[in-house]
């Protein structure tokens, strides 16, 4: 249908229409299979670990089975062997279910089964039209996952008329066989309808006495459990007190009260008559159902309920009479598992009378589990990371407490995070917290605080042995722990220390030296710090580090002098050896200064002023004035001076000139002055000849320091 098609209709068709539309789109979805709510997994093959069928009545198996005979399936079940397995351990929502045949059918209510605290582990209800039960498991196994397990009775009868096949079925694992508990003659004539036994006559007893029936849970029951107490006492003549204090949670059985009989508040008293009945007795059945008692009204008797205790009186008993007070109560299907004893006592007239009966065709049945609980260990490990540390050094002490974080998410949710103190050297179990079963615990560590005198590494996880609960992050300083049940998973954190490290320098100055002339010296220092020892090459103006070692080493620095020295040059090294402690500050720097001292400057043929060449320039000046003054005499005067009168026959006194080399010595004379002169022409000319001469004698001078200058610029170059 098109719009223009809808224009044309009235309103409300159209609005029909869109109902009609919306409503077939949500029957669409409702009829689209939804995902079944079911969560958990049938765990019947895995943990049913066995079945036992019996008659609750005890009839022998050549009895006939008929259709009001309760027939109890015990079924016991374990999760245990599973516990640790991560498919299969028992997880909420995971279920049993007890299937029957066709031919059997079960009491139309099933039971929780329960901790001994009353904690609910499954809950139970009927299933395909009561021909199965299906447990499911509650949250309890969220926190109890160990050792659980649990029994079960089923309460289960035949239905009438039914053939008995197939003669054996399984639940779960186990094979349930039929003729454990009827022949096969027995088993081929079907399951039969009830009959009603006669009760036997008997004589009645001449003593007091208390009896009980456990009765069960049957079809007329509603699912509750039902005991009979009967107590049998003769008249006296006067009047009646009965206690009966119930053991367990026994309350009246108010149904018992729509019978036609003269019955309150669960409570029925039947007359019997000694002198009516023959040798042979009779029955406590009434009269009207063929037996031989009869109803005592209930306006002569009394009965009052406080809890679990009755108090019955009959103002007026006969002599010759036989009372009977029966007693019917009821308690949950379960009050009373199968095989438990059930213990009463009534006091009559003050005296005590004990029955004790024992519970059978009861529905229930039991389970438990406890928590799994683990812990972990953590072993604190402090090493150092040298060999050697400096004297006096203060590192970790023993005894010193880390601190270490834990973080795990319990299985409600709960984010735990907690710092745990841990103390070197030892497994700390005691202040670490216990673990349900399965937590993951991630364990970290902050490295320690470095201090003035040393610093940490990042810490290092380790598991011990081959824990494969333990796992360990790539870079070693995470780990996650699984707890395990009654287990210690065991983690090794190592912390390593080293000292604190740092270097001294030395600067090299130096004074003295032109900068050409250092250039390309090398000074070099040895130092010792503790064991060890090692060389430094500075160069004059630089600053040079040394290695690194720990903060407070004490090292001596000692130059070189054989690297510093200069020749013609003395040294003065100051400080000529230095102690350093070093530190992580600038305290430990070390300036070593280098003063040079040497002759005064002296001038080139360039005229520029040099210090170089001094030790030449003195023995060629020397040389130069020695020779100036050994020529003079002879400059001055030709050759020897003679006295007037004399004669050059014979000795004659030789006269010495100041200055002159001493007699003996040999002097080389110039070969200008070796031409004797006329002694007129001597003393005529003396003046005249002195002054010549003594120019030449400055020339000569200047003559050879100019040689020495010359030799030295060229030594220089």
């Amino acid at each position: 249908m098109n719009t223009r098609q809808l224009r044309g209709r009235p309103l409300p068709i159209v609005m029909l229409a869109t109902l009609a539309s919306v409503l077939a789109l949500i029957l669409a979805f409702i009829s689209v299979p939804t995902a079944s709510a079911e969560t958990g997994s049938d765990r019947t093959a895995d943990y049913v670990t066995s079945v036992n069928f019996t008659r609750s009545s005890g009839k022998r198996a050549s009895e006939p089975l008929r259709s009001d005979e309760a027939l109890t399936l015990s079924i016991d079940f374990s999760a245990k062997e599973f516990q640790d397995d991560p498919d299969k351990a028992v997880q909420p929502g995971d279920y049993l279910v007890f299937e029957l045949p066709g031919w059997l059918h079960t009491v139309s209510k099933a039971v929780n089964l329960t901790d001994a605290s009353g904690d609910v582990v499954l809950e139970c209800e009927n299933a395909d039209d009561d021909h199965a039960v299906r447990c499911v498991f509650t949250d309890f196994v969220t926190k109890n996952s160990q050792d659980v397990g649990g029994h079960y009775d089923m309460l289960v009868y035949g239905v009438a008329n039914e053939e008995i096949t197939p003669w054996s079925f399984d639940i779960g694992p186990a094979t349930v066989s039929v003729t454990s508990i009827l022949d096969e003659d027995v088993i081929g004539d079907g399951v039969l309808p009830p009959v009603k036994n006669p009760n036997q006559p008997e004589v009645i007893q001449e003593n007091n006495s208390k009896t009980g029936n456990f009765v069960g849970v049957a079809s007329w029951t509603e699912n509750l459990g039902i005991i009979r107490w009967s107590i049998v006492v003769n008249g006296t003549g006067g009047a009646l007190k009965i206690i009966d204090e119930m053991e367990g949670p026994q309350t009246p059985f108010e149904r018992s009260n729509t019978y036609d009989f003269e019955r309150k508040e669960g409570t029925d008293i039947r007359v019997r008559t000694r002198a009516d009945e023959d040798a042979s007795g009779g029955t406590w059945e009434y009269v009207a159902h063929g037996g031989n008692a009869t109803p005592l009204p209930a306006d002569d008797w009394t009965i009052d309920w406080d809890d679990s205790k009755a108090t019955i009186g009959i103002p007026a008993t006969e002599k010759g009479k036989v009372y009977q007070i029966n007693i019917y109560t009821q308690f949950p299907m379960d009050a009373f598992p199968n095989g438990s004893r059930v213990s009463n006592t009534a006091r009559i007239d003050g005296v005590d009378f004990d029955s004790t009966i024992t519970a059978k065709a009861m529905v229930g049945g039991y389970a438990y589990g406890r928590p799994g609980y683990g812990k972990i260990a953590l072993t604190k490990n402090v090493v150092s990371g040298v060999g050697t540390v400096p004297a006096g050094f203060k590192g970790p002490l023993a005894g010193d407490r880390y601190s270490v974080n834990l973080h795990w998410v319990d299985p409600d949710g709960t984010v735990h995070d907690e710092i745990v103190k841990v103390t070197e050297g030892q497994a700390d179990l005691d202040s670490l917290p216990e673990f349900l079963k399965g937590t993951e615990v991630t364990v970290t560590e902050q490295a320690p605080a470095d201090t003035e005198n040393y610093t940490w590494a990042a810490p290092v996880f380790e598991k011990e042995g081959g824990d494969s609960r333990v796992t360990i992050s790539d870079d070693k300083q995470q780990a996650v722990m699984v707890v395990g049940d009654n287990r210690v998973s065991s983690l090794a954190i190592r912390n390593t220390y080293a000292p604190k490290t740092a270097s001294f320098s030395v600067t090299k100055q130096v004074e003295g030296l032109d900068e050409a002339d250092v250039r390309d010296m090398v000074f070099e220092f040895t130092y010792t710090c503790g064991e060890t020892t090692g060389m430094l090459d500075v160069r004059a103006g630089e600053t040079v580090q040394s290695p690194e070692f720990p903060v407070g080493t004490v090292c001596t620095v000692v130059e070189d002098r054989g690297s510093a020295e200069f020749d013609g040059y003395s040294l003065t090294v100051s400080p000529e050896s230095s102690t350093v402690v070093v530190a992580v500050d600038d305290s430990d720097d070390l300036k070593v200064t280098n003063t040079y001292d040497g002759p005064p400057p002296v001038v080139d043929g360039s005229g520029w002023a040099s210090s170089a060449g001094i030790p030449w320039l003195i023995p060629l000046v020397g040389s130069a004035a020695l020779a100036s003054v050994a020529l003079l005499p002879l400059l001055s005067s030709g050759g020897s001076v003679a006295t007037q009168g004399s004669s050059n026959t014979g000795p004659a006194a030789t006269p010495t000139v100041p200055g002159a080399p001493a007699p003996g010595t040999h002097v080389e004379q110039s070969p200008n002055n070796q031409t004797e002169q006329p002694k007129e022409e001597r003393r005529g000319g003396l003046l005249a000849e002195t002054g010549a001469n003594v120019l030449l004698l400055v020339l000569v001078a200047f003559f050879l320091m100019g040689l020495g200058l010359v030799m030295v610029r060229r030594r220089r170059s």
